[in-house]
């Protein structure tokens, strides 16, 4: 719902502001008063072109702001104009491009008459309408779940068509990469294992002299140099003295004696150590080939061994699926054809339906537009075979289909004997426009979900009991939509929910526009002078207050 429009320095407006209601918002005013001046600003906020000269002269831009509340929250969009034709567009205090302000204005608005924002006139949606209208819903949902299904199905046989190709040259190479990955032969702790035992034999000499020597030290006398063991071993008589003589230096005895327990353990184990050192240059060439085999895989797959195994698992997986591809191809050329054959029958039944409902709406638009005083209009719904979409084979032929069956559906008119039916697009008279929309929004209404509905010259050429008949269906319409109108016909006018006029008026030696909601007393004023011009009579005035209370 629209609840607040300000308008600032457009045309002849200087700054005015309107706070709607739901239902039927009339706007009324003589002729020239500024009415549709309104409506353009409210178009300029959906996202119409905007023109420098709508600003008002003498100021730098014009601005026009509109509040909606939607099921999702409010929307505050806002539309500046400058001078050389550029603006900004906002939407809740957020810069965005001028298509967004579009996208947000068609599921909000549809404005009829001169303008040109109205979604019944674009031939896209009357097969969502027509289907909402006949509840087709659910039966339109199986044809683009089954169509989803077909697609993807589709895909898959076309990837794997595409893969077939490359098929044999494919499998050669996974086949290669297992294979030599397979006959590295390796695990995962290999390599550090190899990297240590290639240190040990490329410093084989090192660690023997290095053990060697130490071993002497602890072990072996020189000419001047006693070995550590020995030192040790001379040490022990005098301390075994010294304890007999003071029992507190029996610890450094028992110190010594593990000393040089530990000193004969250290040079056995040095020993050893030395002994089992390999010189081996045969050895160390073999792990030096074992570790470039390893390189050379981890270079050509994943940079480690843990990737390469990785790379293995997927290859194996990929060559697995390549020797039943021709099974999987045949399986989904099944799955298509069965799938196939569900989606044309359903989309043939969804095609019936809504032939049937189709029939219904034409019959009932006809009985409107006599309502609404066009009794020679003729209405038809025409459905043909859709043009654009994929060619799915059923039983009994090849149908054309998408997501929304198989039909293409456009509302046709005409207005006048003898003329051909022509697209909606094409009815160019404001008036004739606006009263086909009524009508088609009067059956819709319950599937039509566009909040607001703005009607701009609905009223022209006619009067009396169609202009009575056409302020009804605009009030039975608001009990759906919220609903602007500008009339010229008090019948109209009389049914309003929220009446406002709109007037010229001289502010600071300029014409500026200016709208005000009226109260119950000036209603029937301006009522009274809807019915009988300026001239207010006291007969007027009774006539007002008759159609106010009927």
């Amino acid at each position: 719902m629209l609840s607040l429009l300000r308008i600032r320095d457009f045309a002849l407006i200087e700054e005015l502001s309107i706070e709607l209601g739901g239902g039927l918002n009339i706007l009324t005013g003589e002729t020239g008063a500024g009415k549709s001046v309104i409506i353009n600003a409210l178009s300029l906020v959906l996202g119409e072109k905007a023109r420098s000269e709508d600003i008002r002269s003498g100021a730098e831009k014009a601005v026009a702001e509109a509040v909606f509340e939607t099921k999702e929250g409010e929307f505050l969009i806002k539309r500046e104009i400058t001078p050389l034709g550029r603006g900004r567009c906002f939407v809740n205090g957020d810069l965005v491009p001028l298509s967004r302000l579009k996208e947000i204005g068609e599921d909000l608005v549809d404005i009829h008459g001169q303008h040109a924002h109205q979604s019944l006139l674009n031939p896209a949606n009357h097969i969502d309408l027509l289907d909402g209208l006949g509840g087709l819903g659910p039966l339109r949902q199986e044809v683009a779940q089954e169509f989803g299904n077909y697609l993807s199905f589709k895909r898959e046989l076309e990837r794997l068509e595409r893969e077939l190709q490359d098929r044999e040259r494919r499998i050669d190479l996974l086949r290669f990469q297992i294979d030599e990955i397979e006959r590295a032969n390796f695990q995962l702790e290999e390599e550090e294992r190899l990297l240590y035992e290639r240190t040990l034999l490329r410093n084989a000499e090192i660690l023997f002299h290095s053990s060697d020597e130490a071993y002497r030290l602890l072990n072996e006398d020189e000419i001047e140099l006693p070995s550590i063991h020995t030192k040790l071993s001379a040490i022990l008589p005098n301390l075994r003295r010294l304890a007999e003589i003071d029992e507190k230096t029996k610890p450094l005895l028992e110190q010594t004696e593990n000393l040089l327990l530990q000193v004969e353990d250290l040079s056995f184990g040095l020993r050893d150590y030395r002994d089992r050192i390999e010189f081996s240059p045969e050895r160390l060439l073999s792990i030096e080939e074992r570790l470039s085999v390893l390189e050379r895989i981890k270079r050509k797959y994943g940079g480690s061994l843990k990737e390469a195994l990785s790379c293995l698992d997927s290859f194996k997986k990929e060559f697995l699926g390549l020797e039943h591809s021709e099974e999987r191809l045949q399986d989904l050329a099944n799955k298509i054809k069965e799938v196939g054959f569900s989606l044309v029958e359903k989309s043939l039944s969804l095609s019936e339906k809504s032939k049937q409902v189709a029939a219904g709406l034409e019959k009932r638009v006809r009985e409107e537009l006599r309502h609404l005083g066009m009794k020679d209009a003729l209405f038809k719904v025409d459905i043909t075979p859709k043009e654009g979409g994929e060619g799915v084979e059923g039983r009994d032929g090849t149908l054309i289909v998408d997501s929304k069956g198989c039909d293409q559906i456009e509302f046709m008119i005409s207005v006048n004997p003898g003329e051909e039916l022509k697209s909606l697009a094409k009815i160019a008279s404001g008036g004739e426009l606006s009263r086909i929309m009524l009508a088609l929004k009067g059956i819709l209404a319950k599937v039509d979900e566009i909040p607001l509905l703005v009607f701009d010259e609905i009223d022209v050429g006619i009067g009396g009991r169609i202009a009575q008949v056409v302020g009804e269906r605009l009030s039975k319409l608001s009990k759906d939509h919220q609903i602007i109108c500008i009339t010229h016909l008090p019948q109209i006018a009389s049914l309003a929910d929220l009446h406002f006029k709109v007037e010229k008026c001289l502010n600071r030696r300029r014409t500026t526009i200016q709208i005000k909601p009226l109260k119950p007393e000036e209603r029937i004023e301006e009522i009274a002078r809807m019915i009988g011009g300026k001239k207010v009579t006291e007969s007027t005035l009774k006539t007002a207050r008759e159609m106010l209370r009927a």
